[in-house]
């Protein structure tokens, strides 16, 4: 680096130059802009990296691997897959079209492409069931439709992978408004005996999901009011009444080790004989 280099000719500054103070504070240098929040610290190196969004833990907690819908074995799942994609083809083979509609509506709202690890709903549409891709663009272009939490397509999935068990079984419909989550099952009674039957399969089936069900935890001040207790509330041991009067063998050998052997003493004895026998001569 030669000397022009390292130290450039610099032009005086002139008055010219100088900002005018009269007319005001001088207006801010553009081009250096300042990221939002956590971003400029993240480039200052305040920070190593950017804080993720607290997501809501649901009821259901699922930590099974290859398990495909959560809080469902994965044979349920692809009952109903399966029931399900017969259905479908059907009603596109006959020309119902309101039917073949409202059943890839509720295919979208439990997500049931994920039981045969299908890629997205178009996929399972257009190569599972057979649907024209113009159809698949105007069911699509009519707006998303709002999944179903995960609690209750379990529900539901295990509701009816039940019912397909006793033919001809039920329909069981999941609807989400204003009001919250409903799960409606629909089932004949003509034959009673088939009915309780399939009560008593749908009852079975539901009652598999509590080992998913996440435990309620206490409220903070419950918490608190517990944390603070807990020591005032610990039982304390009180010594049994052959312990006092027959010493465990572990504490008496401590207490024996605690006293002076028998060398010790006649050490003291033999250092203490000649004081005290002057002391009793006088």
């Amino acid at each position: 680096m030669n000397e022009q280099r390292k130290n450039p000719y610099r032009r005086p500054r002139s008055s010219a130059d100088k900002p005018d103070r009269s007319r005001g504070p001088a207006p801010e240098r553009r081009g250096i802009r300042r990221l939002p929040g956590e971003f400029q610290d993240l480039a200052e190196g305040k920070i190593e990296r950017l804080s993720r969004p607290r997501r809501a833990r649901g009821p259901l907690e699922d930590e099974r691997e290859g398990a495909v819908i959560a809080g469902v074995r994965n044979s349920e799942a692809r009952a109903v897959y399966d029931a399900r994609v017969a259905a479908l083809r059907s009603a596109l083979a006959s020309g119902a079209e309101a039917e073949l509609e409202q059943g890839l509506y509720e295919v979208r709202q439990l997500a049931l492409w994920r039981a045969r690890s299908v890629t997205d709903f178009r996929a399972f549409a257009e190569s599972v069931v057979g649907v024209p891709s113009t159809s698949i663009a105007t069911l699509l272009e009519r707006g998303e439709v709002e999944p179903l939490p995960a609690h209750a397509i379990a529900l539901h999935i295990r509701v009816e992978a039940a019912l397909l068990q006793r033919p001809p079984g039920g329909r069981v419909t999941t609807r989400k408004d204003e009001n919250g989550v409903r799960l409606e099952l629909c089932l004949a009674v003509d034959d009673v005996a088939r009915s309780v039957e399939a009560l008593s399969d749908v009852g079975r089936a539901v009652s598999g999901l509590r080992r998913f069900l996440r435990p309620d935890s206490p409220p903070e001040r419950e918490r608190s009011r517990d944390a603070g207790d807990r020591e005032l509330r610990r039982p304390q041991r009180q010594p049994h009444a052959d312990e006092r009067k027959y010493p465990r063998p572990e504490r008496q050998a401590r207490v024996e080790q605690r006293r002076p052997t028998h060398g010790a003493r006649d050490q003291r004895d033999r250092r203490d004989g000649p004081r005290k026998a002057r002391w009793r001569d006088r």
